[in-house]
């Protein structure tokens, strides 16, 4: 497990944890009714060729992110993370994907048009343009509007 999901369901934030936990059937009973989802935010190994995001040797789901959204928090140090080492989206992306992590959760309940375009496979990067969405989009999809998201 890479963190706890805190803030708001409107705008979701990772609270990193200091060490890894594995994610057991006695850590889930914890959650209750509270979906995994909702409340972890669970690394796993990339599946590459058995992912749907996955093209070229790259995960086109990162690069998508970092090309649509902005920066979680641009004038924050980048998060110590126990993963980094082994995470495919530093290892493809490096500090662009840490300055995003922070506000990636798995289901979104506020779900705006951008973050279903981030999240469809059959969407390319190259296809992105900003002026096909809301700017409020971005906004939603965790930017900090202090700092130009």
């Amino acid at each position: 497990m890479l963190g706890v999901v805190g803030g708001t369901p409107e705008r979701p934030t990772l609270v990193y944890l200091s060490d890894p936990v594995p994610v057991t059937p006695e850590l889930l009973a914890t959650l209750g009714e509270v979906p995994a989802a909702d409340a972890l935010r669970i690394a796993a190994p990339c599946r590459e060729s058995a992912c749907s995001h996955f093209r070229d040797a790259q995960c086109s789901l990162i690069t998508k992110i970092v090309r649509a959204l902005p920066e979680a928090e641009p004038d924050a140090s980048v998060p110590a993370c126990h993963l980094r080492d082994k995470c495919r989206w530093w290892q493809q992306e490096k500090v662009a994907a840490c300055r995003r992590c922070p506000v990636i959760t798995t289901d979104q309940v506020y779900a705006t048009e951008l973050q279903w375009w981030i999240a469809n496979p059959a969407n390319s990067a190259t296809d992105f343009d900003p002026r096909d969405f809301d700017p409020g989009d971005f906004v939603a999809a965790g930017a900090d509007p202090d700092h130009g998201g």
